[in-house]
């Protein structure tokens, strides 16, 4: 009795003497050819270069002029809503959101107004209503 390999073995010699391909075997890959997708040389004027081609969908110029537009009105907006505050009420909102480092804490602004901690943060919690309302508005 002959083993299963070596019948495999042979059908696949067979098959290679005759010139058919292997239903088991894949043919060759096809080769891998490199692009560099920057250009070889800097002093080509013209030279193709396929990441030229590769652009970010997020630098389209509509797009980025829209989102300077959108920046600016949300800026004025937030700039609106600040000076309808009265000045406790922007003092806190500006100490504890506005600020990039060291912001205040409650307890800071507690001691600074004379006021418990609670207090500061229903000042806030109102304050942050009132701004989010003038700035929809706004829009």
């Amino acid at each position: 009795m002959r083993s299963p390999a070596r019948a495999s073995t042979k059908r696949r010699a067979v098959r290679r003497i005759r010139g058919e391909r292997d239903p088991h075997v894949l043919g060759e890959l096809p080769r891998r050819h490199d692009v560099a997708l920057e250009p070889l040389t800097d002093d080509d004027e013209d030279g193709f270069s396929p990441i030229a081609y590769l652009t970010n969908a997020e630098d389209e110029p509509g797009l980025v002029l829209e989102q300077e537009q959108s920046e600016r009105a949300r800026s004025k907006g937030l700039e609106n809503a600040l000076t309808a505050l009265d000045p406790r009420s922007r003092r806190i909102i500006e100490a504890r959101w506005l600020r990039e480092q060291d912001s205040a804490t409650l307890h800071d602004l507690a001691g600074e107004f004379g006021v418990s901690a609670e207090r500061i943060r229903q000042i806030e919690s109102q304050a942050m209503k009132k701004i989010r309302g003038l700035m929809v508005t706004a829009d």
